[in-house]
């Protein structure tokens, strides 16, 4: 059930306590600490100047996201979606993608241009139903090796000789931990002892040349 705001206190107390940056400020022995007022959203002394319906309809879009994400789910209705992931944004891709995977009738207003690597990846594990919608070539050698770390299926669309070099060779163990049966296509050479000792316990039939 998606949450709502009591008060116009209330709201304001919740948007204090996210950053605008994605931080968080933990207490070993307290837990989350209250959000620095340079690390808010600006928004926050404009919306205490407001009534609570002005507030929420005008609440910018990346800091609606979050209230989003926080279980806010009606203000979905009047989210720009247009504006999600801008330029601004510390990790462009991440508004589309949570979009995509947790309100997949959303999908035909998100933009997936705006998607990469391991926000394309964590599509794909979770609404596999978009699969003809993901351009490939904008996955790159790490997500890649995550992704058929869970779903081996996806091997088809993916270069095994990509991971033969010195650069990416550390992303064959991530693969073949769960899915030995790639084993014929590693370059040995490249994987360190620690690493091939590891692999042959976890599975003990594994050839390695």
């Amino acid at each position: 059930m998606s949450k709502n705001f009591t008060s116009h206190s209330d709201f304001i107390q919740v948007i204090s306590s996210i950053s605008k940056d994605g931080s968080v400020i933990l207490d070993l022995k307290n837990g989350p600490q209250p959000i620095a007022a340079e690390k808010q959203y600006p928004y926050v002394d404009e919306a205490a100047k407001m009534d609570l319906d002005s507030a929420i309809k005008n609440l910018p879009t990346a800091l609606r996201f979050d209230l989003i994400k926080e279980g806010y789910e009606f203000l979905i209705e009047e989210l720009n979606f247009s504006e999600l992931d801008g330029p601004n944004d510390y990790w462009i891709g991440r508004m589309t993608s949570y979009i995509i995977r947790k309100f997949p009738q959303y999908e035909p207003k998100t933009d997936w241009s705006k998607l990469k690597n391991t926000w394309l990846v964590q599509v794909l594990l979770e609404q596999p139903q978009f699969l003809e919608k993901v351009d490939f070539s904008k996955i790159d050698v790490r997500s890649f090796a995550d992704l058929l770390a869970k779903r081996p299926d996806y091997s088809d669309k993916f270069d095994f000789k990509q991971l033969n070099s010195a650069e990416n060779a550390q992303f064959w163990f991530r693969i073949l931990e769960k899915q030995p049966q790639f084993a014929e296509h590693c370059d040995w050479s490249l994987i360190n002892d620690y690493q091939k000792k590891k692999l042959l316990e976890l599975h003990p039939s594994l050839k390695i040349d």
